[in-house]
């Protein structure tokens, strides 16, 4: 072909279209130059063709012949489901709305709280002092009333996933569309209903709880069993290991046995004489000391009232010696019977003797 036609060919394919006027032209340049028109034809024909093929074909639907546009898989006109694998695609659509039957079906069937829920809530709530809706709430993330709320709300989310997925393949169909809008509705009626349930649940719940506390703060106390009468002398002994003297002396005064009685005074005055003595309040306890009755009642002249004083004035004496006062010491010492001075006689030149010696050392 000389390289002029082949040009004017190449013009006239430009737009993927030759008009009468293009052929016109083209067949009457190949007519000055001698080339055979209806290989001419051929070539255009052919040129033609492999431009159409490489052009994407436009989408068309099946029952209308209305060209689609975009990636939508139902025709606007006549709401054909498109196939592009015919049956495959008409099953996936029959079983995706099954599944979405099925879940649906299945939230309707998950039980939902009831009197058992109230009970045992509000039950373990109370023995366990609140701790049963920290662990409920806060580790186990759980509804507190309903117990199969995480099951139910598990379906919600899967329902939910199943009908966006399904809308965004056929939601431009209006039947698909409508039948997604229901069963959206039934969900979220359920859903609805199912936390009304807990809110009673909960009411019921916190009502049954204040009820109970109610009831039990309110039961009337049993009456105390009554109290052993303490005697006299029980409580005496009491007091006495408490070394509380003065309620003893109280106490042993409603002792009824003179003898008991007097064992305990006796006891108890035996008590006060140490109680000042180590309290170093000797003079106190000497004026006691003598107030001691033996056996037949007599205030002088006994042994036990003479034991007494001069343990008291040992414990003087001995005090003095330490703070180096002999001569109070001896003073002291006077009052003891003869036998008990004649030892603290000894005691107190013996010290003397002592602090001498060291004065003396300490000089040279």
């Amino acid at each position: 072909m000389n390289p002029e036609l082949e040009k004017l060919v190449e013009y006239a394919l430009a737009d993927g279209y030759i008009s009468d006027k293009d052929r016109e032209v083209l067949f009457r340049k190949a007519q000055q130059q001698g080339f055979d028109t209806d290989e001419l034809e051929m070539i255009l024909e052919g040129k033609l063709y492999e431009q159409n093929k490489k052009k994407p074909q436009p989408n068309k639907c099946p029952g209308c012949g209305e060209i689609l546009k975009g990636l939508s898989k139902v025709c606007p006109s006549c709401d054909y489901v498109l196939d592009t694998s015919s049956k495959e695609s008409t099953e996936t659509l029959d079983v995706s709305m099954k599944k979405i039957d099925n879940s649906v079906l299945g939230l309707s069937y998950v039980p939902t709280p009831g009197a058992s829920d109230v009970f045992s809530t509000t039950l373990l709530s109370l023995v366990t002092l609140g701790l049963y809706i920290i662990y409920k709430k806060v580790i186990k993330k759980e509804s507190l009333f309903d117990a199969n709320r995480k099951g139910f709300d598990s379906i919600v989310l899967m329902t939910t996933t199943q009908i966006n997925q399904l809308r965004q393949k056929y939601g431009a169909d209006r039947q698909i569309n409508s039948y997604l809008d229901t069963t959206t509705r039934q969900i979220i009626d359920l859903t609805k209903k199912r936390d009304k349930a807990s809110i009673k649940i909960g009411a019921l719940s916190f009502g049954l709880a204040a009820l109970i506390i109610y009831i039990f703060s309110n039961i009337p106390k049993l009456p105390d069993a009554p109290k052993k009468v303490e005697t006299a002398e029980e409580k005496t002994e009491r007091l006495i290991k408490s070394d509380s003297i003065g309620k003893a002396k109280i106490a042993a005064a409603g002792v009824t046995d003179i003898a008991e009685r007097e064992q305990y005074l006796d006891k108890l005055q035996d008590m006060e004489i140490d109680s000042l003595t180590n309290a170093s309040d000797y003079n106190g306890a000497l004026l006691l000391a003598a107030k001691i009755k033996d056996i037949s009642g007599r205030s002088y002249d006994n042994d036990k009232m003479k034991n007494k004083i001069d343990l008291i004035i040992e414990k003087e004496v001995t005090e003095l010696i330490d703070n180096k006062d002999f001569k109070r010491a001896r003073e002291r010492a006077e009052i003891a019977s003869s036998l008990q001075k004649s030892k603290l006689d000894d005691l107190i030149k013996l010290a003397e003797t002592v602090e001498k010696d060291i004065k003396k050392k300490s000089k040279k």
